[in-house]
């Protein structure tokens, strides 16, 4: 049944008029213009990868206007529930499960990275010398930055907590302390992070081993990034009274991402730097670059695939390949007695 303008507009004021815990939300265009700069700032990431000279001014003009889609869209509903009042018990709770669902995509999310470590670390390919990390990457010592960092994360997650029992409490002064303290945690941590980029021997095309530990501890910066900002805004809105001790569920949701944060970290710092890195011994000297985490059997089956390999090389006339794979059998088989005194 087709319906006009006149009678939609009454039956929309007729259900804001009744007693129900809704609100039917106003217009706005700020999803459409965020979606068009995500879409575009894609592009233009792509492009610049892909060494366009125009691909890294595009992807900075994007990243501007989408900060400014976000900040007009997220002040719409600041207004809507601080200053308007239409952010109900009814509402808080439907945005507490909106937010639920998103951290379990975000599990989602880095439980593929992570499936992809392990498919590529516990049982090595031959080409990258069948141990891990591969030979000739020296991965970063876990005793000095990564350890820092998880020593602030976890700091960073306490002083979190304790913010927000101080505003259920009602202890303005303790609350913000809590955030101050949060907020140079997370500022360290992607400092140092960052300086541990600069430091590392090996780059994003370093192997498979540079692909996945840039592409993991990566997207946790930006996942770090996001959630610092999140508790940034959190801390002007505190600091303006839009907290109360029942009403604070845009700081709830973001401490839960936070603590999602922290989390993925130490999976990745017990994943990537502990168990699948270099072996440092207490004063922080390189012991062995490389894992072996082969045994007799293993190197016997890989003789046999190194075979069946040679003769796909020469049928398909791929001499240059077949040259790497023996030059690197030929590796293999210098750190044989090393991996038969390993597996004994």
């Amino acid at each position: 049944m087709n319906l006009d303008k006149k009678t939609n507009k009454h039956i929309k004021r007729n259900f804001q008029t009744e007693r129900h815990p809704y609100h039917f939300v106003n217009r706005s265009p700020w999803p459409f213009y965020t979606s068009i700069t995500v879409g575009t700032m894609l592009m233009s990431s792509v492009a610049y990868l892909h060494f366009y000279t125009f691909g890294l001014i595009f992807f900075q003009l994007n990243f501007i206007l989408l900060l400014l889609c976000l900040t007009s869209w997220w002040s719409n509903v600041i207004l809507e529930s601080t200053y308007e009042g239409h952010h109900t018990l009814a509402i808080q709770n439907n945005i507490k499960t909106a937010m639920i669902l998103f951290i379990l995509s975000e599990v989602c999310f880095f439980f593929a990275f992570f499936w992809s470590f392990f498919h590529v670390s516990v049982f090595p390919s031959i080409f990258i010398g069948g141990t891990w990390p591969p030979f000739g990457v020296v991965t970063p010592n876990i005793w000095l930055i990564p350890l820092l960092n998880t020593f602030l994360l976890i700091f960073s997650g306490i002083t979190l907590t304790w913010a927000h029992h101080a505003i259920i409490e009602r202890n303005r002064i303790e609350s913000i302390a809590g955030f101050i303290l949060t907020i140079v945690a997370g500022t360290l941590f992607l400092g140092l992070q960052y300086f541990e980029y600069t430091e590392t021997t090996f780059t994003i095309s370093s192997s498979v081993f540079g692909s996945i530990f840039f592409l993991l501890t990566g997207f946790h910066g930006m996942h770090v990034l996001i959630g610092l900002t999140f508790i940034i805004i959190c801390f002007i809105r505190h600091i303006q009274y839009h907290f109360t001790s029942s009403h604070h569920v845009g700081f709830e949701v973001a401490a839960w991402y936070w603590h999602f944060v922290d989390v993925v970290w130490i999976g990745l710092f017990l994943s990537l730097y502990w168990w699948g890195g270099s072996s440092y011994n207490d004063n922080g000297d390189l012991i062995s670059p490389h894992l072996y985490i082969e045994d007799v059997q293993l190197y016997e089956h890989s003789q046999d695939s190194f075979q069946n390999l040679k003769t796909t090389f020469v049928n398909k006339g791929l001499s240059d390949d077949y040259t790497n794979a023996k030059n690197m059998e030929e590796l293999r088989k210098a750190t044989y007695p090393t991996i038969v005194s390993i597996a004994k």
